[in-house]
């Protein structure tokens, strides 16, 4: 349990410093009709179920390995979106699912800095890795944690069937056939994501992205209920000193918690979700900036100590609180050393049956997080933008210069030039 806590905290948690299918077709009256088309994968997503439709894939539990290397990258990515004087809540773990998937589809230099970015784990092990931890992720009558995948395709993109094979077995991924310039496959992305979201994510494209040939989507969702709420009594008005000074009036909820700890320049309590997940708050000594303090923090070292089973007492104040974070990540991806995904000279002739000319235009990632008495409610969307890349085109519909030659010996002919139509 320990290694599976490890891992996602900070995939969802770790963030709240704050400074074989079945087939159905829209109706259709109107241009947007037969816009979007589904593929959903039959099997439920369970072990049993999820483990016979998929046949080959049987899922590697989460080991060191693993929990070093999302750990890792989480820490990394932590460090690159924070922006001074912003709130931050990000889910490395929903990204990892959407890169990992697109990976799939990559070759050559392109697949290595996919790869690289998961600490050198091959795409063929985090399948089965990511396989199975989506599996463990079981939601229960007190929280609910759910991973959801989907690969959405613009009419007449020929995905290429060994790609959608494994994003249908190891990802679960509904297949979406779509118009990508009507409003209709909008619409349904829209709700695709407000659904597992639990509404909390509700809009994620306002026009159709006419641009783009494929979109590989991820959710994830986690819904936890504290293993001791906090009692009426326990919330009282108080004042939350702001990045840039300010005050702001603030309810503070107080806990009297047997997991106090401290590290390098800062203090720090967790506080139990029911079913093995934690909160965890790490608050820097008075003075320090909370930016430079981030830019400097050692995740992995904070969570093994706030997983010590031997902590002391304290009393702990906590926020109510509600944020939302979106980011393009382009950049900081390049930065983070995938840099050819976003080139013309993109490795992705996996994704299609045609071969080459794709390239990742876009990566983006949205995010919300409600804290309060109850619990806490956060949810991730993570999207992976595949465009293709334009085919020299050339008319002739102006003054331009010709030839006639022997293909033999290259020798002219003639040579001429059109500049009147007269």
């Amino acid at each position: 349990m320990r290694n599976i806590i490890k891992h996602i905290l900070p995939s969802i948690l770790a963030m709240l410093l704050l400074s074989s299918c079945a087939d159905t077709t829209l109706p259709r009256s109107t241009p947007e009709e037969n816009a979007v088309t589904h593929t959903t994968p039959e099997a439920s997503w369970n072990y049993r179920d999820l483990a016979a439709a998929a046949k080959n894939p049987t899922g590697k539990a989460s080991d060191e390995h693993f929990a070093e290397s999302l750990t890792d990258f989480s820490e990394a990515l932590f460090k690159k979106c924070a922006v001074r004087g912003e709130n931050l809540i990000l889910s490395p773990l929903s990204l990892t699912y959407a890169l990992t998937l697109t990976s799939n589809g990559a070759h050559g230099d392109t697949l290595c800095e996919f790869e690289s970015l998961n600490g050198g784990i091959s795409t063929a092990e985090m399948n089965e890795y990511l396989f199975w931890n989506a599996l463990t992720l079981a939601s229960t009558k007190e929280s609910k944690v759910k991973v959801a995948n989907s690969l959405w395709t613009d009419d007449g993109f020929p995905v290429n069937s060994q790609f959608k094979w494994i994003a249908e077995k190891y990802y679960n991924a509904d297949a979406v056939s779509a118009d990508f310039t009507s409003d209709a496959m909008v619409d349904e992305l829209n709700a695709w994501v407000s659904e597992r979201t639990d509404g909390m994510i509700d809009t994620v494209m306002d026009t159709p992205p006419a641009d783009l040939v494929m979109l590989i989507v991820n959710t994830v969702l986690f819904d936890g209920k504290w293993e001791t709420p906090y009692g009426e009594n326990m919330v009282s008005e108080g004042i939350f000193t702001n990045y840039d000074g300010t005050e702001a009036q603030a309810e503070l909820m107080y806990s009297h918690e047997a997991a106090y700890f401290t590290g390098d320049g800062y203090s720090g309590f967790s506080k139990p979700y029911t079913d093995g997940y934690r909160f965890i708050a790490l608050l820097p000594e008075e003075g320090t900036d909370i930016y430079n303090f981030a830019d400097n923090i050692d995740w992995s070292d904070a969570i093994e100590k706030a997983l010590d089973g031997n902590l002391e007492s304290a009393d702990c104040y906590l926020p109510k609180f509600e944020a939302d974070w979106e980011m393009g990540l382009n950049e900081i991806l390049m930065d983070m050393g995938l840099k050819k995904a976003f080139t013309a000279d993109a490795e992705l002739d996996g994704l299609s049956e045609t071969g080459s000319g794709l390239f990742i235009s876009s990566v983006r990632q949205k995010a919300v997080i409600t804290v309060n008495e109850s619990g806490t409610k956060a949810a991730a969307y993570s999207e992976v933008a595949v465009d293709e890349c334009e085919h020299p085109m050339i008319r002739l519909n102006r003054p331009f210069a010709y030839a006639i030659v022997d293909s033999e010996t290259g020798i002219p002919l003639f040579l001429g030039i059109l500049a009147d139509m007269k």
